[in-house]
């Protein structure tokens, strides 16, 4: 096996802890060139193990595919990295080498595909080129095709519908905007159902409803969710859309709002002994909240929490 998947985890995993990203990008570029390199385990007749020549094809056939999987993993890895970096040519070079990996292993027109089309669409969006962004979205919906029940496609189509909305608001096409986005929440609607990542799915949703100015659906999808899972959400989940619900009545510019939810959601996971590590930045988070509220007592108040929770 000429990839460790738990070992190549574990070594990225440890660089992130570490913060050191010029050694992640280091790692990532010398296991890239690694496994391009590697060949055949054995030729056919060369061979001097005794096998015959179908287990020894069987053999490397099972060799390629372990070397092309690490090969989508690491570029994949690699490409984000350069995404949260903001190193854009080299991220979109990197998800085009990704593209021609999957072609080169027989994966035009999969999931994972068109997967590796929407993660490059969501970094051309975060590096304002929109146009760049619809027309690999709009690949990667015609490579997923009509959807199949044996498939669960949802939560990437709804991911595509919700960055092609992205791009027309970004280009001033409200109307598509719209249209593109309640595509992206009847997929959503499907996810709930199908036991994909519903909350990233719907999370992801919410944040592109208030992104292109439908910031008061964007507060009642999330207000809706909270409280039709009150009894059914897990708390991580409860958590996500507590802090989303925070941040979109921020971005709308409601800040007294947005600090009492915020508060919320602080006050229900000290009382679950919940996120303790985050807890101090998220109270400091609170208090820029009703800072820009013009609270300045509740402002403080939350400024000292944050000090006294990392004490």
């Amino acid at each position: 096996m000429v990839f460790d998947a738990n070992a190549y985890r574990a070594t990225v995993n440890d660089y992130r802890r570490q913060g050191d990203m010029n050694a992640l990008e280091g790692y990532l570029t010398q296991e890239i060139e690694r496994l391009r390199e590697s060949g055949t385990i054995c030729a056919g007749v060369a061979c001097t193990c005794g096998k015959d020549a179908d287990a020894l094809a069987e053999e490397d056939a099972a060799w390629q595919h372990n070397r092309e999987q690490g090969l989508v993993v690491a570029l994949s890895d690699l490409a984000d990295l350069y995404r949260s970096s903001g190193v854009w040519y080299k991220c979109l070079e990197t998800y085009e080498e990704l593209r021609q990996c999957l072609v080169d292993e027989g994966l035009e027109n999969t999931p994972a595909y068109a997967s590796a089309l929407v993660n490059a669409g969501y970094a051309c969006l975060d590096a304002t080129d929109p146009e760049r962004a619809a027309r690999l979205i709009e690949e990667a919906l015609n490579a997923l095709g009509d959807p199949d029940p044996e498939i669960p496609t949802a939560v990437l189509r709804a991911r595509a519908h919700d960055a092609l909305a992205v791009s027309w608001a970004m280009r001033g096409f409200a109307e598509q905007a719209e249209q593109a986005s309640d595509a992206a929440a009847e997929a959503v609607s499907v996810s709930c159902t199908t036991g994909e990542d519903f909350i990233g799915a719907l999370s992801n949703h919410i944040a592109t409803l208030a992104q292109i100015g439908r910031v008061d659906e964007a507060v009642s999808t999330v207000r809706s969710a909270l409280e039709s899972g009150e009894q059914t959400l897990a708390a991580q989940d409860r958590y996500t859309l507590m802090n989303l619900h925070a941040m979109v009545l921020y971005r709308a510019k409601r800040f007294a709002d947005a600090g009492d939810a915020m508060a919320e959601l602080i006050d229900l996971a000290r009382a679950s002994n919940d996120l303790t590590a985050q807890l101090p930045s998220i109270a400091r988070n609170a208090a820029t909240m009703y800072n820009r509220a013009g609270d300045a007592e509740k402002a403080q108040s939350f400024t000292a929490l944050a000090d006294q929770l990392e004490s």
